[in-house]
């Protein structure tokens, strides 16, 4: 995943996936291997089976974040996403409005969540699971000279 700078454009900032988007495919591990281990004792042991099959979805998952790209640069915010299918999107700086950070409660514990990149009347496009949220949402403010509309009227 190379990020094909334009002339005179250079990258500002790179958001970084946080750990807690392999949550559920943990969970569904470590079920799988406890079921394994209840199995060891039978003489069918289905415990490398378990393994297996309670590794792939994590492995999936970390192939799915490795493979997603959010990047700014002075001129525009590049997101690309996808293993085999590859989908890029391109917004320039100019056409960004504003940013809102949507975090679940277990999102706000750990220092993760959504950052929603608003642009005219486009849907938001959302950036799922940064790490440090509000830090990234400050420098992307910063870098494209958004200020927050909810920032300078606070209800």
């Amino acid at each position: 995943m190379a990020l094909n700078l334009r002339e005179n454009e250079k990258l500002k900032l790179k958001a970084k996936i946080h750990w807690l988007s392999y949550t559920f495919q943990i969970l569904f591990g470590v079920l799988f291997t406890l079921y394994g281990l209840t199995t060891l004792a039978s003489k069918d042991s289905h415990l490398l089976l378990s393994l297996i099959i309670g590794l792939l979805p994590l492995l999936y998952k970390m192939l799915v974040n490795y493979c997603k790209e959010y990047s700014l640069t002075n001129q525009r915010l590049y997101i690309e996403d996808g293993i085999l299918a590859k989908t890029k999107r391109e917004i320039p700086v100019q056409k960004i409005n504003d940013f809102e950070i949507n975090q679940g409660i277990i999102q706000r514990i750990f220092g993760a969540g959504n950052v929603h990149v608003l642009t005219g009347n486009d849907k938001p496009t959302i950036l799922r699971n940064i790490k440090n949220p509000d830090d990234f949402k400050n420098n992307m403010s910063e870098i494209t000279g958004v200020i927050s509309q909810k920032a300078i009227n606070p209800v």
